[in-house]
């Protein structure tokens, strides 16, 4: 049932995963080619969950077959992710993979390895071992939703101080309000009639905006593009990160 539960939920995991990368072609992305040989071992690995059923022996060779495609897609996939930042939830697909081909490999080793009295017989799998993998799974996701909800991606207002300047572009009007201490970001830029009108008609000194920010361990990840205030004004900023 170990082997069954893990297969059935990393088929699941992966599947989903990859289904919405290949749907995203929809909006225009490009179809990664690399998608859908993961999807295809996605389906063969929910394949190999229902033959676990009935032939543990059979099931694990047909998920060890189903793990290469899935490997040649996540591999470059995970490496990109973690060097260009992203939610901790991706990750879960490629740790559940993960668990899982290593619960393939002990067994076929397992099956595979001979003692004086023969090959160890294939109806005495180690117990242990089994819920082993599922409990470290299991806490292993858990762990990552907790760095999830409480460290990655939290979102905080802020209150920036700036200057500005009023520039004209293309015959409108551009209130340029400049950071003065914002770690990786340049300005914010708006062309909202409000704005600039509160700018020239008061000309105000001290001027600060109230940003929405992301954080990630409480490093700057993004800034929230949907909106921010200057006093009670809202408006849609444009946003200029520093290189």
């Amino acid at each position: 049932m170990t082997v069954f539960l893990l297969f059935i939920v990393t088929a699941l995991a992966t599947g989903w995963q990859l289904s919405q990368q290949i749907l995203m072609g929809v909006w225009g992305k490009p179809l990664n080619p690399l998608e859908l040989v993961g999807f295809s071992g996605s389906l063969i690995l929910f394949a190999s969950a229902y033959v676990a059923l009935f032939s543990l022996r059979r099931a694990i060779w047909i998920a060890m077959g189903a793990s290469v495609p899935l490997w040649i897609f996540y591999v470059p996939a995970l490496v990109t992710t973690a060097s260009t930042g992203g939610p901790v939830l991706v990750f879960i697909p490629g740790l559940l993979l993960g668990c899982t081909t290593g619960l393939l490999i002990f067994e076929i080793a397992r099956r595979l390895r001979k003692t004086n009295d023969g090959l160890i017989p294939a109806n005495a799998p180690p117990k242990i071992f089994r819920r082993g993998i599922l409990s470290l799974t299991g806490l292993a996701v858990l762990a990552l939703i907790v760095l999830e909800v409480f460290f990655v991606g939290v979102d905080r207002e802020v209150t920036v101080p700036v200057t500005y300047a009023i520039e004209r572009e293309n015959g409108r009007s551009i209130a340029k309000m400049t950071f003065q201490n914002l770690a990786g970001f340049n300005f914010i830029e708006t062309d909202l009639k409000e704005v600039i009108g509160y700018l020239e008609a008061n000309h105000p000194r001290n001027v600060s905006v109230r940003v929405s920010m992301t954080y990630d361990f409480g490093k700057v990840r993004a800034m929230n593009l949907n909106y921010a205030y200057l006093g009670d004004i809202k408006f849609r900023p444009y946003v200029e990160r520093k290189p």
